[in-house]
């Protein structure tokens, strides 16, 4: 997700209008070692595209090999993966399941409907167990150069798939069990629908409904999910940036004049007079300010 946020800054940095430009040209920066050595020892420009095409595929097949490889014993399986099996399994079996987790947390209807479905077809087994982390994990992948092709370019989104797909720790909760082996899938919808909505409405962006159900459903994968809700906030603030920068504006000098008449008051106050010149100087001082704000 670090690449995605990013990307994220380069995008509303630059606006609805041209936005494509500061990424494209940082991952071009980042290719450029590659691509020149491949044109150095390959002249032709054909050829080198197919390189990097080759190498992409590459990466991106031993990134699933990663994924699956030994799935059923590598990790060892663990109480919490057991737990889900469970309750598919007695669900199946018309008995009663418990809809909160061990932890308290509410069951991933995500995660078990499908672990449901695969039972009805498919023995008991730890593949099976699995096979749920596995698939959300693979889908995040091509989801991920979807939504950020739309969002950005294609050469991004290649990029952005390439870094999701040798991380160390996406790879590693492909392979368990758990609720929050899909946090990363879920919350790509919440990054970047509202990026792409942004796009298409520019300034006049506000507060996406595909944005929000996106972030509730991550919210059910698991509840730690909540804190993706600022990549759904950020692009609405920042469109409607004028209009809350010239209220804060106007509402700064309303402050300033009650900030200045407590201290014109509390100087007349502390005065051994009210009568003196200095503390009718004040009072009318402080009356002044309240009629300048009434009329402003």
């Amino acid at each position: 997700m670090g690449w995605g946020v990013l990307a994220y800054v380069f995008t509303l940095r630059q606006g609805s209008a041209r936005y494509c430009g500061p990424a494209s040209r940082l991952v071009n920066t980042l290719s450029l070692p590659v691509r020149a050595s491949i044109t150095a020892t390959r002249p032709d420009g054909r050829l080198a595209l197919w390189a990097l095409t080759l190498g992409v595929v590459a990466l991106l097949i031993v990134a699933v090999w990663l994924r699956a490889r030994q799935l059923e014993n590598v990790p060892g399986v663990n109480g919490d993966e057991a737990w889900s099996g469970v309750q598919a399994l007695r669900f199946l079996q018309g008995e009663t399941i418990d809809w909160r987790t061990p932890t308290g947390n509410p069951v991933n209807v995500f995660f078990l409907i499908p672990l449901m479905a695969l039972h009805l077809f498919l023995p008991p087994s730890f593949i099976v167990l699995r096979f749920v982390s596995l698939a959300s994990g693979v889908l995040a992948l091509v989801v991920n150069y979807f939504l950020c092709r739309r969002a950005f370019d294609r050469h991004t989104a290649v990029v952005s798939t390439l870094l999701l797909a040798l991380l160390p720790i996406d790879i590693a909760y492909s392979r368990f069990a758990w609720d929050a082996s899909q946090s990363l899938l879920a919350t790509l919808f919440v990054l970047y629908l509202p990026l792409i909505h942004f796009r298409r409405r520019g300034d006049s962006a506000w507060l996406t409904t595909s944005g929000m159900v996106a972030l509730g459903a991550a919210i059910v994968v698991h509840p730690t999910n909540v804190f993706a809700t600022p990549l759904l906030v950020v692009p609405a603030l920042y469109a409607r940036r004028r209009p809350i920068v010239a209220a804060l504006q106007n509402t700064a000098i309303p402050a300033k004049t009650n900030s200045d008449c407590f201290l014109i008051m509390s100087a007349s106050i502390s005065c051994r007079d009210y009568r003196t010149p200095a503390a009718q100087l004040s009072v009318k001082k402080c009356q002044r300010s309240v009629k300048n704000r009434q009329g402003s």
